[in-house]
């Protein structure tokens, strides 16, 4: 290898590190996609309601009916929110705090947040999802360190999928 080659790979970013825009370090660890799994289970997809159909003399399923678009939209949401809370509670770690902000477990922090009437929890991994949400990361931050820790941890993306199918040849030119 020449040294040109030599100096890129050893200024490689660390795959498991990633830094927020306000200096916060964090370590991924990788995260077993069966407590998402298990876990998401327990959310239960709405009943399909029934209604009667006159002209064919029996009930019929009505999944364009608007409560069960709602509670059905209510159901993926709560599962995609528990895999967002799995990865950055088991998938990710504080290596550094900068100077001006306050660990999970400092009080200071939620203050803030009494007035909006949120559940934040008194210890533990949820009480650490919170202060990711409501203190610690701005939108865009939050964003990207739940994307990373989804990839590190093992999650299949969407968008890595698209962008893995643009990357094939098309076999319509073959």
């Amino acid at each position: 290898m020449d040294a040109q080659v030599l100096n890129e790979v050893t200024e490689t970013k660390d795959p498991q590190t990633w830094i927020s825009s306000n200096g916060i370090v964090f370590r991924f660890k990788r995260v077993s996609r069966m407590i998402i799994a298990d876990a998401g289970r327990k959310i239960r997809d709405p009943k399909v309601p029934v209604v009667m159909n006159e002209d064919k003399g029996r009930e019929e399923e009505n999944p364009n009916h608007p409560d069960y678009i709602e509670a059905l939209a209510d159901a993926n949401y709560r599962r995609g929110m528990l895999a967002v809370n799995v990865y950055l509670s088991m998938g990710t770690e504080i290596v550094t705090l900068p100077e001006g902000i306050v660990p999970p477990e400092d009080c200071s922090w939620e203050e803030d947040l009494a007035a909006f009437d949120l559940d934040i929890p008194a210890k533990g991994k949820a009480r650490y999802v919170a202060w990711l949400k409501y203190y610690a990361l701005n939108d865009d931050d939050s964003s990207e360190l739940t994307l990373a820790a989804m990839r590190y941890g093992g999650a299949t993306l969407e968008e890595d999928v698209s962008a893995a199918e643009a990357g094939f040849q098309d076999t319509d030119q073959r």
